[in-house]
């Protein structure tokens, strides 16, 4: 199952100002071996799933250190259109480098969790898919 949901809180403390959801889109294993895939897997969710604008959901991209020093050789390689950027947008995080060559999906899933909890401790839910998903939030 793609899509993974840690509760956070009780249920009925939410109110307005929270955010239900917090979903984090991790580098699928495509991503850890081919970041200019990752690239346009998550310019493709902003364009579609990721741009609706659903009050009570906050979307974050995350990438690693070894994903960004790719991408960042890739674009000097290469003539990518003036329009897209290939930098990081405000809905892009990168956590730290797993310390292990095996299992970097399993590892980045548990900084990826470790960090929401850390930056909103009060949303009352914390989810985990990844960038080759199509993601149907509802409101």
């Amino acid at each position: 199952m793609p899509l993974k949901l840690l509760k956070t809180s009780a249920p009925g403390r939410t109110s307005d100002h929270l955010r239900q959801l917090v979903l984090g889109v991790l580098p699928s294993y495509k991503t850890f071996a081919d970041p200019l895939f990752g690239h346009e897997a998550r310019s493709a969710a902003r364009r579609t799933w990721a741009s609706a604008s659903l009050r009570h959901v906050t979307t974050r991209f995350v990438l690693t250190p070894k994903m960004r020093r790719q991408l960042v050789q890739l674009q000097r390689r290469r003539s990518f259109d003036q329009r897209e950027s290939i930098g990081e947008p405000a809905d892009t995080i990168v956590l730290p480098a797993a310390n292990t060559s095996s299992c970097k999906c399993a590892a980045t899933m548990h900084r990826w969790f470790a960090y929401a909890l850390a930056v909103w401790p009060r949303a009352e839910w914390l989810g985990k898919t990844e960038d080759d998903v199509y993601v149907q939030l509802r409101a």
